[in-house]
């Protein structure tokens, strides 16, 4: 049988994966969102298949051959059906407005019209069966083509990642996550988590969630780790590495030479008085507001340690602390994954409300809010008064940077975030943890997954009367994932490396994965 798929990656092993597909499934590719990484491979493997530049992908510029007039927008009776997953669109374009803030509701509401008017028509048209997203979906344009599958009742298969000593998992859906892990390990919970066979990789790696912060830090951030501690640190002149010093060197001198050209550039952000799809910037334009994101970025936390508390004697003395980690944004681990939570600052509100005057929430910027290799993003979704109404409310206190998670932990009762890999390492080291977000630890024992109000109060009344994961159940939890897991990666070329894998190598692991996902028999190709 042919099964006829739209490939939203521009990752080069994915094309080596999909040829595994076509030939041992029948895979038809019919759509690629292409760029320089995988445009020639593509034109190699699948001369036919139509080839979608990334770029025009994200602005919603249409592919040669269609017109506006081929286009239909969604019926209200549609778009009732895609109602829950309209707001996280919307907030998606938060990624495609760094630069001006201008990105009115009005014109993001047409863009989401279009974006749904261009996949109902190009989806039909090729008689797409599946869709294979890289991962959960990032970006506004391919968050429509994940919402419209479901309008379709269109197959949807994608990995996502865990951290790197557990692999890589492969989802249908973000929210309902792997249901063959969650099923073995709920049985595992019933009868067995005891006597289930830990490996020695497994134990080591939770030996490390339970040691020094700087080795979790190399684990689970390892390629943010020296511009993290700089940004952590109080000394007015952070030290910098060699290597590091030579790479903005070269960078420099490369800024200066395409300042004096003003080459154009390709650039997926708003500009006002545009439409995404007709806004373009030269690469002046580029510096200029990339200089005044660093700015912004400079001054947002110098705002945000002029509130946060850096002696830890300051603090009530007689309340339960929980300790709240805020979520780098925007990134898909706040949206979509988080839903409504994507408001952080609702999401402390909310907490602050329902737990009330006997608990008291410590709350922590990500340091890579303020980190300058981000300043695409980072900055528009903070400003001074977001940390002003946050450190005003009276059972709230905001956090020095200098303080790292495990000793804020040390204080605390539970750890809450918007799902947030923080919360994952409080469940490894005898914590509960509260999480905003769809995650891929949601199933874990110690994990209160918040969806409600309810869900909250119940899970504080737990913790409150002393409730603290059974580091055995969390163990077995661990081995679950890495038994489900592939030993894969997700991303460029840096995430390869790190693991040691060649695109080949990387192919054939998601091929078994995805192929166990959707009901194949793989065919290993060793």
């Amino acid at each position: 049988m042919t099964e006829k798929v739209l490939v939203s990656s521009y990752q080069p092993y994915n094309v080596k994966l999909v040829q595994l597909f076509a030939k041992n499934h029948g895979w038809q590719p019919c759509i690629w969102f292409t760029a320089d990484e995988n445009r020639d491979q593509v034109n190699e493997c699948f001369p036919d298949c139509v080839q979608y530049d990334f770029f025009c992908v994200i602005k919603g510029v249409l592919p040669s051959g269609l017109n506006e007039t081929d286009l239909r927008l969604p019926a209200p009776d549609e778009l009732r059906i895609m109602a829950e997953y309209e707001m996280d669109f919307l907030y998606r374009l938060e990624r495609n407005d760094s630069n001006y803030s201008a990105f009115e509701y009005k014109a993001r509401l047409a863009f989401y019209y279009r974006c749904v008017a261009l996949w109902m028509y190009l989806l039909k048209k090729h008689e797409i069966s599946i869709i294979l997203f890289e991962e959960e979906p990032h970006q506004a344009a391919d968050f429509g083509l994940y919402v419209t599958a479901k309008l379709l009742n269109i197959s949807t298969a994608m990995m996502t990642r865990t951290v790197a000593d557990l692999g890589v998992l492969p989802l249908k859906d973000y929210r309902v996550g792997s249901p063959l892990l969650v099923a073995k390990y709920a049985a595992l919970l019933e009868q067995g988590w005891d006597t289930y066979p830990i490996d020695s990789g497994v134990q080591a790696y939770i030996d490390t969630l339970n040691s020094d912060y700087q080795r979790v830090l190399a684990t689970h951030l390892w390629d943010q780790v020296e511009e993290y501690n700089s940004l952590t640190s109080q000394r007015r002149m952070p030290s910098i590495s060699v290597r590091r010093l030579i790479s903005r060197i070269s960078l420099g001198l490369g800024v200066v030479r395409r300042v004096v050209f003003n080459t154009s550039i390709r650039s997926d952000q708003y500009k006002p008085g545009f439409t995404l799809q007709t806004s373009h910037y030269t690469y002046r334009e580029y510096i200029l507001n990339k200089l005044r994101a660093i700015r912004v970025k400079k001054e947002l936390k110098k705002a945000y340690s002029e509130l946060a508390i850096t002696d830890l004697a300051a603090l009530p003395q007689q309340k339960k602390i929980i300790y709240l980690a805020l979520q780098y944004q925007p990134e898909k681990s706040t949206s979509p994954l988080a839903g409504r939570f994507v408001d952080q600052g609702y999401m402390v509100k909310f907490l602050a409300a329902t737990a009330g005057e006997d608990w008291h929430i410590v709350v922590k910027e990500h340091p890579s809010q303020f980190i300058d290799s981000y300043t695409r993003f980072g900055e528009c979704l903070r400003n001074a008064n977001y940390y002003r109404e946050l450190a005003a409310l009276p059972n709230v206190s905001l956090m020095s940077l200098e303080f790292d998670s495990f000793r804020l932990m040390g204080l605390a009762s539970a750890v809450a975030s918007a799902g947030g890999t923080v919360c994952w390492e409080a469940v490894a080291r005898g914590l509960p943890a509260i999480t905003f977000a769809h995650c891929w630890f949601k199933a874990c024992h110690g994990v209160f997954y918040i969806d409600s109000s309810q869900d909250l109060r119940e899970a504080l009344s737990e913790i409150d009367a002393g409730f603290k994961p059974a580091l055995g159940k969390v163990r077995c939890f661990a081995q679950v994932v890495k038994d489900f897991g592939f030993n894969g990666a997700i991303g460029g070329r840096a995430s390869l490396d790190y693991k040691g894998l060649t695109d080949e190598d990387n192919a054939e692991v998601h091929y078994q994965a995805l192929a166990q996902l959707l009901g194949y028999s793989a065919h290993s190709l060793s």
